[in-house]
């Protein structure tokens, strides 16, 4: 089957701008159409949203407003309470001196022909004094070492007349600790 299309040349250019147009406009009537469905679907997420939303503050708000939720704020208060006083606690144990470990090394320092009868420490001055019984003087003089080599005294004075005698000999000790 021939066609012929015999309609003159401006004719047929107005035709095909008129198919074109049609299409064109078939394709925007489309496209128009899925858009407003989108903006409907959308505009119906947006209301279930919001709903949702507004039932969930709903009920944060009867749970503020019930006693459980005040139990549950007043244990919050306690426990920050309780943390302030365990960081306070905490710093105070952090600037204290721990007086049982330095009596401990001088326990294990002390040797048995020593006995210590007094113990005298200033924390505001970091300096002290002992004061015992030596039955020798070669006892002092290894205890004064070891407390010389101790990790916590330091500037360990001792007088002259903690030697005089050879033995029996009563003494005093200054020192500073570390």
């Amino acid at each position: 089957m021939i066609k012929l299309n015999l309609l003159p040349p401006e004719e047929k250019t107005s035709l095909q701008t008129e198919r074109i147009f049609s299409c064109l406009f078939y394709y925007c009537k489309r496209i128009f159409a899925i858009l407003i469905i989108f903006i409907l679907a959308l505009a119906g997420i947006w209301i279930f949203l919001r709903i949702q939303i507004e039932k969930e503050e709903n009920a944060l708000a009867k749970l503020e407003k019930s006693n459980f939720s005040q139990e549950i704020k007043s244990f919050e208060k306690e426990i920050e309470a309780t943390n302030k006083a365990i960081a306070q606690l905490e710093t105070i144990q952090k600037e204290s001196i721990l007086y049982s470990k330095i009596l401990e090394d001088l326990s294990l320092t002390t040797a048995d022909n020593i006995q210590l009868s007094g113990f005298i420490f200033d924390k505001k001055t970091n300096k002290g004094s002992l004061s015992g019984y030596a039955l020798e003087r070669e006892s002092f003089i290894s205890f004064k070492n070891s407390l010389e080599k101790s990790a916590y005294f330091s500037e360990i004075n001792s007088p002259v007349s903690n030697l005089v005698k050879s033995a029996d000999n009563n003494f005093v000790i200054s020192f500073s600790l570390k």
